[in-house]
């Protein structure tokens, strides 16, 4: 274990971490998401339930000057109280807000639509920011303002494209990509935001592009899609029957679990967000066809869908409604059916229809022009109304309830969920949690950094510490049992093994909480975790993520791991650890090279099949003229000697096959430095060199 192996003096036991800031495309996103009032956010209860209700004349064209007398919504049957009606508007950035006078919920509840009882008051039209799920409305009804437009697309609206490449083949991969491109040349923005993710060819998820608004990136996204090779021929592979109908189970049964996590990972989101389902679809039936009792049947009746696939089909509608999410199913193709003749995508399709259906969408079945889809799919999702009415008892009662809107108006359509299951609070966050770990990316409000430490590879085997840091001023000030300001995190990861079909082969479930000295600003330091395991030799992805317990606030991240496999005998080198020893307690990690003045800094490593390894180390100030965060964790930075150096050398331990080495560094005033650590074992004609660069600031 890392634990002992990081043994170096008794005075630094043993508890040691390496953590890093957060990447630069977390970080950037963070800040972002940061300018909107309103993030997206875990409730721990929920107080009401939101419904997004689209209103079509016979022309289907969308009706926009309905009142809230006009609606009415029912819950397994019963009237429910409207609390409050917007009418959402993305490509205008507006949010008209529909007053129900006060007195008007208490009589909406037997009054019919369209009843003096129901009133709203005058309309407000503004650029708002959501309510919270959990609060309740404000006394005049109308949400604090928003800064601009963008704001309302972003809180409101998303399209995120999840594109299937295990059931498309080879053509219809290239009729689909060029449509796509045709419609990204003859648009310079777009009203709604969208994200684009990848199932590759081999099943793996891949985040291509996180949720903007900027048309130059999405247009990079369908060129990354574009360049993506398949290894299939065909949507239906070839070879005996037997086979092509169980791996074409597997892949139903992998991706209606896929789909049903995003919309779990989405549920944080305040507004309507469409999940464009790129896919031939999927079976509905079993590997191979039986009657009720599991015996064979005969191919006369080899059509039946299996009970475990619609277990997970209902599944699937369920999460996406209960999340506000709507599919829209597309299968790319150019396949059409001649005289009702059937082919193997017509039972495919019909997964696609149901997704539609249940969840307030629609489907695009063998649709020739992409481009068409994605502009039906944005003006579809740009205007929509959005009602909210109490939910039912605290705790959730983890039944299915249904939902139905009806409108006062002759000759319209309506479209909107159907129901939603009301979670417990213990079920809701198991699934959040294990949703935010599948789709790192999907909803990410907090700085979170994860960086994997190895220790001196040898055989097999090679211990492993995962370290996880988010920034304290990211985190919202809670009391604690005793009235004190802290802050406390709840930190979760998961690594996954890329050799064998992404395997989880690691957990971490850790809470951190830290008390802060009295009622001051949020700290500049990291709240930290860890874990540590011990892995083959093979490709891992740590999946991490956190939630903020006070403000419901979370952020995700992943990291790629390389476990190489060394000759138990060879010299190697682990990865060098920086450490601070504050006043001689636990030792803390170093957030990307980043100490403050005066600190205890220690730097350790380990070497395997060393003989006489020396350890010396040169700590240089280097130039500040780069770019802001230059200093971060990269390995031979190039940072320009300024002036001054100071050396240090001596012998590494050796404790069985290994030898460990610590320096320690002198305190430190504030300024930009690069620590360059030199490993010499002269009898062994090894060694190793590395460079870390160290930003100290002023506490």
């Amino acid at each position: 274990m890392l634990r002992a192996r990081f043994r170096v003096t008794a005075a630094l036991a043993c508890t040691f971490v390496l953590v890093t800031s957060a990447v630069e495309a977390p970080s950037l996103r963070a800040r972002q998401l940061a300018t909107t009032q309103q993030r997206p956010r875990f409730e721990s209860t929920v107080s009401r339930v939101r419904v997004n209700v689209i209103v079509t004349d016979r022309e289907g064209r969308f009706v926009d000057d309905l009142r809230a007398e006009d609606f009415a919504v029912f819950e397994d049957g019963e009237r429910r109280e409207v609390l409050e009606l917007q009418l959402i508007d993305l490509a205008a950035g507006e949010v008209r807000s529909l007053l129900v006078e006060a007195g008007a919920g208490a009589a909406s509840a037997g009054g019919p639509p369209g009843s003096a009882l129901g009133r709203p008051a005058a309309a407000a039209v503004a650029t708002v920011a959501p309510p919270a799920a959990g609060d309740a409305p404000s006394a005049a009804g109308v949400p604090p303002p928003a800064s601009d437009a963008n704001q309302v697309a972003a809180t409101y609206g998303a399209i995120i494209f999840l594109i299937d490449f295990k059931g498309i083949d080879h053509t219809t991969k290239l009729h689909f990509t060029n449509q796509w491109d045709r419609y990204l040349d003859t648009r310079d923005a777009t009203a709604v935001p969208q994200a684009v993710y990848l199932i590759d060819q081999v099943g793996r998820l891949q985040e291509i592009l996180p949720l903007t608004g900027d048309m130059d990136r999405v247009r990079a996204a369908q060129q990354t899609i574009e360049g993506t090779p398949l290894t299939r021929a065909s949507v239906l592979p070839e070879g005996p029957e037997a086979l092509a109908s169980f791996e074409e189970h597997d892949r139903s049964v992998y991706s209606l679990r896929l789909l049903r996590h995003f919309c779990d990972a989405l549920a944080t989101r305040p507004g309507r967000t469409a999940l464009v389902w790129v896919s031939p679809g999927v079976t509905l039936k079993g590997p191979m066809p039986s009657d009720s009792r599991g015996l064979p049947r005969l191919p006369a009746s080899r059509y039946e869908p299996q009970a475990r696939i619609l277990r997970l089909q209902r599944e699937l509608h369920a999460a996406a409604n209960s999340a506000n999410v709507s599919i829209y199913a597309v299968d790319p193709s150019r396949l059409i059916d001649v005289l009702g003749i059937s082919n193997p995508r017509q039972e495919l399709g019909n997964s696609l229809r149901h997704a539609a259906a249940e969840t307030g969408g629609k489907h695009f079945i063998a649709w020739a022009d992409f481009g068409e889809v994605v502009e039906e799919i944005q003006q579809d999702s740009g205007r929509y109304y959005l009602l909210s009415y109490p939910g039912p008892v605290p705790g959730g009662d983890g039944r299915y309830h249904e939902i139905r809107v009806e409108v006062n108006r002759p000759g319209v359509s309506i479209r909107s969920k159907e129901g939603y299951i009301d979670y417990s609070e213990e079920e809701r966050r198991s699934r959040f949690v294990s949703a935010a770990l599948m789709l790192p990316g999907s909803v990410n409000d907090l700085s979170v950094a994860a960086e994997v430490f190895r220790g001196a590879p040898g055989g097999d085997l090679t211990d492993v510490m995962v370290a996880v840091a988010t920034d304290g001023k990211d985190l919202q000030i809670g009391s604690g049992d005793t009235g004190e300001p802290i802050q406390r995190i709840e930190v979760h990861g998961a690594v996954l093994d890329e050799d064998h079909d992404m395997e989880v082969v690691a957990e971490m479930h850790r809470e951190v909480t830290e008390a802060l000295p009295g009622a001051q600003p949020a700290p500049e330091r990291w709240l930290r975790s860890k874990g540590e395991w011990t892995l083959r030799a093979g490709h891992y992805d740590l999946r991490v993520m956190v939630l903020d317990t006070v403000s419901g606030r979370i952020g995700t991240t992943q990291v790629a791991i390389e476990i190489p496999k060394v000759d138990g005998d060879a010299w190697s080198a682990g990865d060098v650890v920086l450490v601070d020893t504050p006043g001689g307690a636990e030792p803390v990690p170093i957030v990307q090279g980043q100490a403050d003045a005066g600190a205890n800094v220690t730097a350790f490593i380990e070497v395997r099949g060393g003989q006489q390894p020396i350890l010396s180390g040169r700590l240089r100030l280097a130039s500040t003229s780069g770019p802001e965060g230059s200093a971060g964790r990269s390995r031979g930075s190039g940072a320009q000697v300024a002036s001054g150096a100071e050396v240090f050398a001596q012998p590494m331990r050796r404790e069985g096959p290994l030898h460990r080495g610590s320096l320690q560094l002198p305190p430190l005033p504030a300024g930009e430095y690069v620590l360059e650590l030199h490993v010499d074992d002269a009898p062994a004609a090894a060694e190793h060199r590395v460079e870390i660069p160290l930003h100290v600031r002023e506490p």
